[in-house]
């Protein structure tokens, strides 16, 4: 049997958090090892991460396109994750409340 639409989607959204991965160690393949010099050390001078910036174009726009990538990727797991949280609280509540309603019944016939 084929999955159902929404199946489908719940799948893309979960594969969004590993796309956030792979996209981040894309950039980062782009920035760092694929660039004629190392990306800068995180404390470096301005002039040194200018010159990287301006020799690396090409490599620092790569890192940039996919880091916004992975985050974007990120927020839409993040929101899958969100949304799972919610509805399972709404289906707690709706437990509760029907268990309530069913034993306050209950409590009330017998009283």
């Amino acid at each position: 049997m084929r999955p159902g639409i929404a199946e489908v989607g719940e799948r893309l959204w979960a594969a969004s958090g590993a796309l956030a991965i792979v996209l981040f160690g894309c950039g980062l393949l782009f920035g760092d090892i694929l660039g004629s010099d190392n990306y800068p050390a995180l404390d470096a001078r301005f002039e040194e991460v200018r010159r990287y910036s301006l020799d690396n174009r090409s490599e620092v726009h790569a890192l940039a396109f996919l880091h916004t990538l992975s985050a974007l990727a990120l927020l839409c797991f993040a929101t899958s994750w969100g949304s799972k949280l919610c509805q399972t609280a709404r289906f707690g509540d709706l437990q509760r409340d029907r268990v309530n309603a069913r034993w306050g019944a209950k409590i009330q016939f017998r009283l």
